[in-house]
């Protein structure tokens, strides 16, 4: 039976920092035909400097084996080694809700702002899929004209990141560089266990004679992954190569690697990793272009009584392309949540970062929380503190309540942060749901030092 729906939101945004002031619409919509084909599109408007962006994207899965998406979209490969999401949140690939449980490594962009996704078609095809064996191939196309001034292309700056390529402001004064972009992967899996083989070809073009670059505007990279579960165990591994002007294939060999095992009342993870001086991974996670370098992450988790959850995290990482010879840092995070009777709960942090170069520098931090929990209510009390400042945070919102929301809190900052422009500050918001419609609004304001704000957003979204 064919389902067809209209889901719609209009979002206002008003912010005033200092003297800058900033008025913006943004309107997303997704139309649905049945429960395998949609349209989805994104617009944001800039009312103060009359600019606009935009995204679209179409897909369909109407065929058993095959799904197709066109327009503007996102894409991994794998651990995401030689294709990564640009927006991830997180390099590890334990972390990642993709990893191990994704069936397509293509996820439509819903937002306006299309710098970071990919423009072109992608194709899901499979072939077997017979109880635990699956067999199945991606294959994508992408090529948007973006933005690179002429200075930063012929400085070589089109070698960094696939997002010194999209940056579409002032694009009066910048040249427009056609991002042509191609890739694959052939998927193998038997009950638990995964193997991968995944290609990237990229290349870098303008229409105008005289941008000239000695950088990467050719680049091919290669990959090969592997991973296997047995109960509550998994262990995973993925290889790279890179081939551009400079490099040949093996002087470009990179890897990580990684091993999980849970239970109900702990967790333990490792993931390793060890980068080539010589590689170049612009779509990549997580360097996209940095310095590379050699990373170990610890991490693990203990269940006590189901009251106590602990847990720490260690992060060595070692820089190669540095000035100094052996660059190195450690960050360490150990934390502990508590509920301490019911509906009463506690939190805590702390973090520090070592540097190792030629004199050793070390930044800490600290933070607790408390939640408590009422029919209605819930309160929750942060304070945190670093190096250049303290902080604290109090905060009120409803809750069980059906059809209304409401959400106030005061945060307060002292000391020399360069990152906060205000030290008092205020926010209050509300949302209503009627039927299919609902409706919120949000005033955000700073005071004290620094420029003052004001940020304000009303927002209108439901079934059409």
């Amino acid at each position: 039976m064919l389902y067809a729906y209209v889901e719609g939101d209009i979002d206002y945004e008003y912010c005033k920092k200092g003297e800058e002031e900033k008025k913006s619409v943004f309107n997303h919509y997704l139309f649905s035909f049945g429960n395998s084909s949609f349209f989805e599109f994104s617009r944001k408007d800039d009312l103060i400097n009359k600019n606009k962006s935009y995204s679209w994207n179409a897909r369909n899965s109407s065929a058993e084996k095959i799904k197709i998406i066109v327009g503007n979209y996102h894409a991994k490969f794998s651990s995401g080694m030689i294709l990564s999401r640009l927006n991830s949140s997180s390099d590890n690939p334990f972390l990642s809700s993709t990893f191990r449980t994704q069936s397509t490594p293509f996820l439509p962009e819903s937002n306006a702002n299309n710098d970071d996704s990919l423009f072109g078609s992608a194709i899901n095809c499979s072939f077997i899929d017979i109880e635990n064996l699956k067999l199945t191939a991606h294959l994508f196309y992408s090529d948007k004209k973006t933005y690179v001034t002429s200075e930063d292309y012929e400085n070589n700056e089109t070698d960094r990141s696939y997002l010194s390529l999209n940056s579409s402001e002032g694009a009066k004064n910048e040249e427009v560089i056609s991002s042509k972009i191609s890739g694959g992967s052939m998927c193998f899996g038997y009950d638990l266990l995964k193997l991968n083989v995944n290609g990237l070809w990229s290349l870098a073009e303008s229409r105008s004679e005289r941008l000239s670059s000695e950088g990467n505007d050719y680049y091919s990279a290669f990959s090969a992954y592997f991973s296997f579960g047995v109960k509550q165990s998994e262990i995973f591994s993925e290889i790279s190569f890179n081939r551009s002007k400079d490099n040949g294939i093996i002087e470009t060999l990179s890897y990580q690697y990684g091993l999980k095992h849970s239970e109900r009342n702990y967790m333990i993870s490792f993931v390793g990793k060890n980068i080539s001086e010589n590689i170049y991974l612009p779509f990549g996670s997580p360097y996209r272009g940095k310095s590379p370098s050699v990373q170990n992450t610890f991490s693990g988790y203990l269940y006590i009584m189901d009251k106590i959850k602990t847990g720490a995290e260690i992060v060595q990482t070692q820089y190669k392309k540095m000035n100094q010879s052996e660059t190195h840092s450690i960050d360490e995070k150990v934390f502990t949540d508590i509920e301490i009777l019911n509906n009463i709960y506690i939190n805590g942090e702390y973090c520090r970062r070592k540097y190792y170069w030629k004199t050793d520098e070390v930044e800490d931090s600290f933070s607790t929380e408390v939640k408590i929990y009422f029919k209605y209510l819930e309160m929750n009390y942060l304070f945190a503190r670093n190096d250049d400042r303290k902080k604290i945070k109090s905060e009120i919102e409803t809750r069980s309540i059906r059809s209304f929301a409401a959400n106030i809190y005061y945060v307060g900052v002292f000391g020399n942060d360069s990152y906060y422009s205000a030290r008092n500050n205020i926010s209050l918001s509300m949302k209503y749901l009627s039927k299919n419609i609902s409706s919120a609004v949000s005033l955000n304001k700073g005071f004290g030092k620094g420029q003052k704000y004001t940020k304000f957003i009303f927002s209108i979204s439901g079934l059409i």
